[in-house]
């Protein structure tokens, strides 16, 4: 077993910021689900953000910021279960069309990817540090136009048991 008597903070590392990447979209999956009125309406809406600075080591880790301009309204009915991943997109790759039972919350974390939406079918795109939010329901597809691998950090709050996504036609 070691020590450290100086009770210094460890480097940064990769399983550090995994760790912190999580916690982060944790809590927006908190904040998010107290949003409910009870209401199931939603429409298809873009987050708009700004990238942040990488913080020290000392300070929580910030992977972006965003407001989403039309709100959100939404109901589990019940209990709600969480799930977050890190999605890859190689270069010239698509998520292919499909759809969530459940919201998806979403953060690029590298590259860029370009997001088309059912009823909103113009392409836009999101760079490191930009949110996506995804009402429960809507068809989209996420693809990586760029020369680079794109990550995106991807948050649902689904109802207990559900699949987090099913294929969709293409809907434009």
């Amino acid at each position: 077993m070691s020590t450290n008597p100086t009770n210094a903070v460890a480097p940064y590392s990769p399983t550090r910021r995994l760790r912190s990447v999580i916690a982060a979209v944790t809590v927006c999956a908190s904040v998010l689900a107290g949003c409910g009125d009870g209401s199931s309406d939603v429409q298809a809406t873009a987050a708009t953000a700004t990238p942040t600075p990488t913080p020290t080591a000392a300070g929580p880790v910030v992977l972006g910021k965003g407001l989403i301009a039309d709100g959100v309204k939404l109901d589990t009915g019940g209990p709600a279960e969480f799930s977050v991943l890190v999605r890859t997109i190689p270069p010239g790759g698509t998520t292919g069309w499909h759809t969530h039972p459940g919201t998806e919350t979403s953060i690029v974390t590298k590259g860029e990817v370009t997001v088309l939406r059912a009823g909103a079918c113009k392409p836009v795109v999101y760079r490191v540090g930009d949110g996506v939010f995804v009402p429960a329901g809507t068809a989209h597809v996420a693809r990586n136009d760029g020369a680079v691998p794109a990550e995106i950090v991807v948050t649902y709050l689904l109802k207990p048991g559900a699949p987090d996504r099913a294929p969709a036609p293409a809907a434009c």
